[in-house]
């Protein structure tokens, strides 16, 4: 692979993810006398850093790429890594409780004096008994990749529509779940969910989570307005969401047009767009603002935009 990225001129921009999720039994022979995890893995992780630097100096090199960071596995890692001078260019890993586990693992860099990236190369679950392949638990996960300040987050998907096996979670058919399969192609609720996190630009707002919603805002200038989208963890109750909105006469002044869409997720089907919940004035009161969204389904995400 580092020879091909070489003839191709991709050898020092492509990024070599030299093991995916070692930690799980499905990719590895997890804890067998032959092959132990995590010391075999440290051997072959080795082994392969070194050749990869060997035939590309300035190759970036990514991992560990574990399955998730139960155990503070990542950290772990490190620590033998920067003994054994194999430390990656890049620190990835999959999944877990993303705002924790980044600060975590960003503790243990500083603690040895690392400044590396940081990814999190797969962020949705869809396999039995954990599927998160929807617009409301997505929206919730891309919020806790903002507030973690990560460099990377990818999407996880898993499709193959000829098995029946849950792993696969083949309703959720194509391109991640952003369409439906070929050949109608007709968007779907993800399609509208990275539509309005596409939306959100200009500075990042702070923001403050709920219990199970979550939110990531940005303030543009040139218009002038902020733009908003919320999800909700796994499980979360339908209830109405009182969002407080801050700090609004430093960009506003009087009032504000608030114009509140629902994400919907449609059990996965096609979705022709979002549905409109309010398009209202509000009256700004001792520089504040308090909306209520009544949020149907933890399925579901919501898109908030604010102008004057």
């Amino acid at each position: 692979n580092v020879l091909r990225a070489q003839a191709n001129s991709m050898g020092n921009t492509l990024q070599f993810d030299i093991y995916n999720e070692p930690d799980y039994p499905g990719f590895w022979p997890y804890n067998t006398t032959d092959y132990p995890f995590p010391s075999h893995f440290y051997d072959t992780w080795k082994s392969a850093y070194l050749k990869i630097r060997a035939l590309q100096p300035n190759a970036i090199i990514v991992g560990p790429s574990f399955s998730n960071n139960d155990g503070n596995k990542v950290q772990a890692f490190l620590d033998w890594a920067k003994l054994n001078s194999v430390v990656p260019d890049i620190v990835s890993w999959h999944f877990g409780d993303i705002a924790t586990d980044v600060a975590n693992v960003r503790t243990k860099l500083t603690s040895l004096g690392l400044t590396r990236p940081i990814q999190i190369s797969e962020y949705v679950k869809n396999w039995a008994g954990s599927n998160e392949q929807y617009v409301g638990k997505n929206a919730w996960l891309i919020a806790q990749l903002e507030r973690a300040k990560v460099d990377a987050g990818i999407h996880a998907i898993w499709v193959n529509t000829t098995t029946t096996d849950p792993w696969y979670r083949i309703e959720y058919g194509h391109l991640g779940g952003i369409v439906t399969p070929s050949p109608a192609n007709l968007k779907k609720g993800a399609w509208w969910l990275y539509k309005g996190y596409g939306d959100i630009n200009g500075k990042i707002l702070t923001t403050t989570p709920g219990t199970s919603v979550d939110v990531i805002a940005g303030k543009n200038t040139t218009p002038k307005y902020v733009h908003m989208l919320l999800g909700a963890k796994e499980g979360f109750k339908e209830k109405n969401v009182k969002i407080k909105l801050n700090n609004l006469t430093s960009t506003f002044t009087g009032t504000i047009h608030v114009r509140v869409e629902k994400v919907p997720e449609n059990n996965g089907g096609a979705v022709n767009g979002n549905v409109l919940i309010y398009d209202k004035v509000f009256t700004i009161v001792s520089n504040k603002v308090n909306l209520i969204i009544p949020w149907d389904s933890d399925r579901d995400a919501y898109v908030v935009h604010i102008t004057q």
